[in-house]
């Protein structure tokens, strides 16, 4: 009778993954006849990025593969006085490159009972403890992410107008821009300003049609700008990038666009006739922009980041740290003003300010903006898990 080797290739991209179980399934047209032996030749697999810590080796499990071998092939020992069968088929061990791990030489062969047969096949991956592993991540909803970080201002162009304004078209006046923080900001427009609703990316702006367009606030309690502090806002500049454009001045911080280059109002000085302090972080005209400062009391330092969005220089980012020592300036009701000078046709989108300077708030901002300028309310914070197979199987 003639032998037949056939080689299946298993890649997660192409199986139905399911959550509940945490395993990948691949369904055949038509059932695997006569099987003699069945081999894994090569196997790889990363986990989910959020994955702590990386186990140090993977276990490739399969039942439905398991149930066609002859004989009781794995056996795992445990400090019990016992052995426990297993329908672990393939060993995968870290590589030189942490969190990847691979089948370092051909698994074994193992004899099949040709009476066996399957039309589904189904692997999952566990930890050496027998821990499933997760293959997909799930979708976080990043606007409630951002609302458990008890935001101090933050302004959302898409849904934080309060109810008393005009209803919103894209290229359409704006009255007042709410803020969903906890200090309840209501940004109105400063001398009857037309202020524009339009696109940014996949989500929404305010762009300032005419220089000196601004919104203004003084109500509302700030921190002082002695604090800790995470901000990041997205923007884009307009068509002229030299003369000072402001975009947003609050007590913690009053940023603007100068000679090309982001800087802001030194802390230092004691009183509000500031003076510029200038950055190394470079924009262009007409480019959407994500920036980035984390103020951290402990050293007295405002650390930059100027991640370009749009444009020639997509993707690019850029960095920057300046020490001083912060003085307590401002009353707490000082006027939060977005806008002001030489804004024509800059737009600003989101912004979130919140009391916190751990990587991880940096980090959730960062995936809230990413998810905004996508256009999604909701994103994966991570990559999924990844794997390939080859096997080899014997019929007759």
């Amino acid at each position: 009778m003639q032998t037949r080797a056939l080689k299946f290739l298993l890649h997660s991209s192409n199986a139905a993954y399911d959550a509940a179980t945490k395993t990948f399934v691949y369904n055949l047209d038509r059932r695997l006849a006569n099987p003699r032996s069945l081999q894994v030749e090569r196997a790889t697999f990363t986990p989910v990025t959020t994955l702590t810590p990386m186990p140090h080796v993977v276990y490739m499990h399969s039942a439905a593969l398991s149930s066609m071998l002859r004989a009781k092939h794995t056996v795992v020992l445990t400090a019990e006085a016992h052995e426990n069968a297993s329908d672990v088929i393939a060993v995968l061990e870290e590589t030189h490159t942490r969190g990847r791990y691979a089948v370092r030489d051909n698994g074994p062969v193992y004899a099949t009972n040709r009476d066996a047969h399957t039309r589904r096949i189904d692997i999952y991956f566990t930890d050496g403890t027998g821990t499933k592993l997760d293959g997909t991540l799930a979708l976080v909803d990043q606007d409630a992410l951002i609302a458990a970080l008890n935001p101090v201002i933050w302004l959302d162009p898409e849904t934080s107008v309060v109810a008393v304004s005009a209803p919103l078209v894209v290229g359409g006046d704006v009255a007042s821009w709410a803020s969903r923080g906890l200090s309840g900001l209501d940004l109105i427009t400063a001398q009857n300003n037309s202020i524009e609703w339009t696109v940014f990316g996949a989500t929404k702006s305010l762009k300032m049609t005419a220089d000196w367009n601004s919104m203004t606030d003084d109500t509302a309690t700030q921190p002082q700008q002695v604090g800790d502090s995470t901000t990041v806002m997205m923007f884009k500049t307009g068509s002229g990038v030299g003369s000072n454009a402001y975009l947003i001045r609050t007590s913690l911080l009053d940023v603007f666009v100068k000679t090309s280059k982001i800087k802001f109002k030194n802390p230092s000085d004691p009183d509000s006739n500031q003076s510029d302090i200038g950055t190394d972080l470079a924009v262009a005209i007409n480019t959407s922009y994500r920036l980035t400062c984390v103020r951290t009391t402990a050293d007295n330092t405002y650390r930059f980041e100027l991640l370009t969005l749009d444009g020639a220089n997509v993707d690019t980012l850029q960095t920057d740290s300046q020490t001083f020592t912060a003085l307590q300036n401002y009353p707490d009701d000082y006027d939060v003003v977005i806008g002001q000078q030489m804004v024509e046709d800059y737009e600003l989108s989101h912004y979130v300010e919140i009391s916190s300077v751990t990587a991880a708030t940096k980090t959730a901002i960062h995936a809230y903006m990413a998810s905004k300028w996508a256009g999604t309310s909701s994103n994966v914070a991570g990559e999924h898990a990844g794997f390939f197979a080859q096997m080899k199987i014997k019929t007759s």
